[in-house]
């Protein structure tokens, strides 16, 4: 993550912010929406794939949840204020982990398929969770270079990401797709303390990266 204390600027009036592996002159994309890129993008992602088999990959995540609560890391207690961010990693570094896909096959077996099937993922799947009460400071990502896609798993209206000057909540079942060199914060406060906001997240290339710029490890 890169602090919030780096220069800013302008772009089609949203704020952007100058990150540290800066890719050549990629477009900025401050929207959520998935339906805002386009059909050529989303062919590529095959969200589609993934998004139809949210409910087994939500069963695996709340088991995961429960039964091995050891195995989540903290996401970043640096900009987090209040509740807890944490994360199971199922891709790092292009590499599946293996002990964490042994407690969820299912959904690791629908995530090799779709790097099998996709040139868009890049090097990071994981499930992230989020308390209520939690506040995840203003921040933004490393690179232009990606966009990151959230598949809603457990989606309370309480929870809310704000991307550049756009905010909006998760909806179960679908992917919410943003460029993260945009600064960005999420907010979860007004729901009961045995709330919580979880999500399968996916790193992705920017869709103007091209193919022979993207080389990441695809291992099974």
């Amino acid at each position: 993550m890169v602090a919030i204390k780096t220069a800013l600027r302008i772009v089609n009036s949203e704020l952007v912010l100058y990150v540290p592996h800066k890719l050549g002159k990629i477009a900025a994309c401050s929207k959520t929406a998935i339906h805002t890129f386009t059909r050529t993008f989303l062919t590529e992602f095959n969200n589609q794939a993934v998004e139809r088999q949210w409910v087994s990959i939500r069963a695996e995540a709340t088991h995961v949840l429960h039964s091995a609560p050891e195995l989540w890391k903290e996401e970043n207690p640096t900009i987090t204020v209040d509740g807890r961010w944490i994360a199971f990693p199922l891709l790092e570094n292009g590499y599946f982990n293996s002990e964490h896909c042994r407690i969820a096959p299912q959904t690791c077996s629908i995530l090799r398929e779709f790097r099998e099937r996709s040139n868009a993922s890049r090097s990071e799947m994981r499930f992230s969770a989020l308390s209520s009460g939690a506040q995840i400071l203003p921040h933004c990502g490393p690179t232009n270079s990606r966009l990151q896609a959230h598949l809603g798993l457990i989606a309370p209206s309480e929870a809310r990401i704000r991307v550049g000057n756009e905010q909006r909540g998760w909806k179960t079942g679908k992917f919410i797709i943003f460029d993260d060199s945009f600064e960005h914060e999420l907010q979860f406060d007004g729901a009961s303390s045995a709330s919580l906001r979880l999500i399968l997240l996916i790193d992705l290339w920017h869709p103007e990266v091209e193919s022979h710029q993207r080389s990441t490890p695809k291992n099974n």
